[in-house]
Order: structure tokens, then sequence, then C-alpha cells
């Protein structure tokens, strides 16, 4: 399918480009209220998630669970805690091609989270 120049494929949906900018309404509603939110994009920007800042309780339970080694329990379980569009349910239709694609995206929210600061130790 040859895409429009005025179209592009946002989560798998054909979209008007003047409508990729426009955030989704439950995105815009948690920004209003004054909420941090987190945007996931892959590389070539065709797929875009939108999630909102995982809390200290949330972040307790994804390791601890994977500490147990539940490690796809402890993605799925943070990407529910969190993912505000698509829904959750669209989000796992849109990675079941390749559905280690989650752990890519918990690994960008985690980086963002600070989880890849370097530190240095010295003795005194």
């Amino acid at each position: 399918m040859e895409e429009d120049k005025k179209t592009t494929m946002v989560n798998g949906t054909s979209k008007k480009k003047d409508d990729v900018n426009k955030l989704p309404g439950v995105v815009q509603d948690y920004m209003d209220a004054g909420r941090e939110i987190m945007v996931i994009e892959s590389e070539d920007e065709t797929e875009r998630f939108y999630f909102k800042k995982p809390n200290k309780a949330q972040i307790d339970r994804y390791l601890t669970k994977a500490q147990k080694g539940k490690v796809i329990g402890a993605i799925d379980g943070l990407i529910q805690d969190t993912i505000l569009y698509p829904k959750f349910i669209q989000f796992k239709a849109a990675v079941n091609e390749k559905p280690m694609r989650k752990v890519a995206l918990i690994d960008s929210m985690l980086e963002d989270l600070g989880v890849k600061e370097e530190f240095s130790v010295k003795k005194l």
C-alpha cells in the first residue's frame, strides 16, 4: 500500500499528518490534570505509546516480580498499570507479532527513570 504524503501510520492505523501531532483524549486529560506522561515511540516513528510515569509502588511490584524470575509477568504488570494509550488490549495486539518488543519498551521506560545512570565509587 503506497502511503499518501498527507497520511502516516500511528499504532498500525493510517492517520492524516495533521492528526498525528494531536494527543489522544485520555492523554490530554491526564496532562491537563498536571500529571507526567512518558511517550515511547518506535525508531521509525510509526508507533507511539503513552504511559503514566510509574509511581514507587508500581516500580516496587515490577522489581519484586522480576527478582522472583517472573520477568514477563513483571513487564506485563507494569505496562498494564501505566499505559494510557492505546488501551492495554490494543497494545497486546500491537506487540503480538513480536512479543519481546515489550521488553524494549520497558527498557526505554526504565532508562528514562534513571536505571542506566552511571556512578563511580571512590575510597575515602
